[in-house]
């Protein structure tokens, strides 16, 4: 394990007993402890050692551009930047891509996306640029973000997905902006 990954585990590790709390206080009082919460900014640093683990097993390198290892993306149309980008890059949110082009709802869009800034130039965070580093990692892999989550952290998180749980309505957590 590279001093890295000993450092996001160490980090898991200590905030462990905080996300396994069994009760948080909510206006009614206290949730239970199978309430869903919404945690997208969790999903980055998740993502993260998952894409630090795959490096780790020599799956992918990080410092290779995403055009060396053979990926292709069409809305891309900026050739010259986009062998630049590298999945290192784009977990520095340096990847010089805007954070949405388009409607980011609209999973089958195929606006082009252009880059706001040369890859490592600038530090701007971008969606995009995940999301495309996800299309990424799944094709290296020939597997979902949820299953290499399952492979590699389940056992860690075992009540965090990346995908929506299928529960009631009533598990949902109604967060601070509905009180």
């Amino acid at each position: 394990m590279t001093r890295l990954a000993r450092q996001i585990n160490e980090h898991f590790t200590r905030a462990r007993p905080l996300l396994a709390a069994k009760n948080s206080l909510s206006r009614n009082g206290l949730e239970k402890c199978c309430s869903v919460w919404c945690a997208a900014s969790l999903s980055k640093p998740v993502f993260a050692w998952i894409v630090f683990a795959l490096t780790e097993k020599g799956v992918i390198d990080i410092d290779k551009s995403l055009h060396e290892a053979g990926f292709k993306y069409a809305r891309i149309s900026n050739a010259s930047y986009f062998e630049k980008l590298t999945p290192k890059l784009i977990l520095m949110h340096r990847s010089g891509l805007p954070n949405w082009a388009g409607d980011p709802r609209d999973h089958d869009r195929t606006d082009n996306i252009e880059f706001i800034h040369t890859p490592g130039s600038f530090h701007s965070y971008s969606g995009e640029a995940y999301l495309l580093l996800q299309k990424f990692i799944e094709l290296k892999t020939d597997m979902s973000l949820q299953s290499l989550f399952e492979i590699h952290l389940k056992d860690e998180m075992p009540n965090s997905a990346f995908k929506l749980p299928k529960v009631t309505q009533r598990a949902f957590s109604k967060g601070k902006r509905s009180f």
